[in-house]
């Protein structure tokens, strides 16, 4: 077995390439996947976050991202997740 690092946006295309025969990632299941790949799992269960400075006293919950720059990784269930909400950034 031989473990190759591929970059996030790679990861898909690199198994449709056959060039990797898995994925061992925090890749989350959704329909539109699951029509192109099989997935044998899921192997471990996770949500979204928000993580902030703990000095930062003014953002307790996703209602105070409002007007807020939100940073995410594009592509992933965090990326639609800070879309799908209205006022960020």
């Amino acid at each position: 077995m031989k473990w190759e690092k591929v970059a996030w946006d790679g990861i898909f295309a690199s198994l449709k390439a056959n060039k990797v025969d898995l994925i061992a990632s925090a890749v989350t299941i959704t329909s539109e996947r699951a029509n192109e790949m099989d997935f044998v799992g899921p192997y471990m269960q996770s949500g979204q976050g928000i993580v902030i400075l703990k000095t930062t006293t003014s953002i307790k919950g996703p209602e105070d991202l409002k007007g807020k720059k939100v940073g995410v990784q594009k592509g992933t269930t965090g990326d639609e997740a800070a879309t799908a909400m209205e006022g960020l950034t």
